[in-house]
């Protein structure tokens, strides 16, 4: 089955979107109720011209799920990250990014992933490059974007300067227009706020309620929420335990960008102490560096265990959305 995604023909993004389709047909089919949540003022924008419509929000979140996994694909093919050109990257982005079982509907964090892949591709597209003054503003300009969506991706600012560390050395001038591009942002958006009198709101969802020590949701000590949490952990240490083969015979910029997808993942693990109700759907912050990782390890795999592993993930992520007809309570 992976042999339909073995190529960069267009058509394959969009095959992405059917298979998003298909292994998040469980809310529609079941008839769940979508549940908008407040976490951040570009989600709660956004979501209420959807007015409650959960046909709406559900075909919403499958094109923005294949529009992240054709980004990755597009980062992955522009710098080269993978030795052989296919659509893996993006379906192993799809695969993870529907495994959580509350990812039927359109999700803020979905909607983060796609502007933290444009802010990694702006860092990405420094390496020796003499004037980079436009492409760090807006990366800047698109991890506020995320964090509109999805606060706690603030953080990510981290993997921005380690991607400049890695790519260009440390210059003060060229971290201060990442930052003159967020505060910029953040300015814009406040000034909008406030002109339709919603400041207060902007206040409150990005930074008054956006963080708190420890403020866990009792979601996360249920069975089924702890062994998704190891299937992510186990995720991270398989893609881990294959750096250096990702790094062999490579050229000295992939080298750096494939190391720098590393840190994205290690780096998200320093949200959790503070994430306000930390839930499962917590893990989609490091869906994006560790899908693009994951599918470059099934490419790199024989083909035949690469098609088997595949369709197992495929199966239990289709277990976990239909839990509740497999195992009725």
């Amino acid at each position: 089955m992976l042999a339909i995604f073995r190529t960069n023909q267009l058509i394959t993004n969009i095959l992405l979107l059917f298979y998003a389709a298909v292994l998040l047909s469980a809310p529609i089919l079941q008839g769940r109720i979508w549940q908008p949540t407040s976490s951040g003022i570009g989600y709660v924008w956004l979501t209420h011209f959807f007015q409650g419509n959960n046909t709406i929000a559900w075909v919403a979140g499958i094109v923005v799920i294949g529009f992240g996994a054709f980004l990755l694909n597009y980062l992955d093919l522009s710098f080269r990250l993978s030795r052989e050109i296919s659509m893996i990257p993006g379906l192993a982005y799809v695969l993870l990014s529907c495994s959580i079982p509350q990812a039927g509907f359109i999700s803020p964090i979905h909607l983060a992933n796609i502007f933290l892949i444009l802010a990694l591709y702006e860092v990405m597209d420094t390496f020796k490059r003499n004037t980079v003054a436009d492409r760090l503003f807006n990366a800047g300009f698109f991890l506020a974007l995320a964090s509109f969506f999805y606060p706690v991706y603030l953080i990510f600012i981290l993997l921005l300067f380690r991607g400049l560390n890695m790519l260009r050395g440390f210059v003060l001038r060229e971290r201060l227009m990442v930052v003159i591009g967020l505060l910029t942002t953040y300015f814009l958006l406040g000034v909008l706020s406030f002109m339709f009198d919603q400041y207060e709101l902007f206040r409150r969802l990005q930074f008054s309620e956006a963080f708190a020590w420890f403020k866990w949701s009792n979601e996360i000590v249920y069975f089924g929420s702890l062994l998704m949490w190891l299937v992510w952990l186990i995720v991270l240490l398989v893609a881990l335990s294959k750096q250096n083969n990702f790094m062999l015979k490579r050229v000295i910029q992939s080298q750096r960008r494939i190391n720098l997808l590393y840190w994205g993942p290690l780096i998200a693990i320093l949200t959790l102490p503070f994430q306000v109700q930390l839930s499962t759907a917590h893990l989609l912050i490091m869906a994006a560096p560790l899908g693009l990782l994951s599918g470059m390890n099934l490419q790199e795999m024989n083909r035949r265990w690469a098609d088997l592993l595949h369709l197992m993930w495929m199966a239990l992520i289709l277990v976990f959305q239909f839990r509740d007809f497999i195992f009725p309570t």
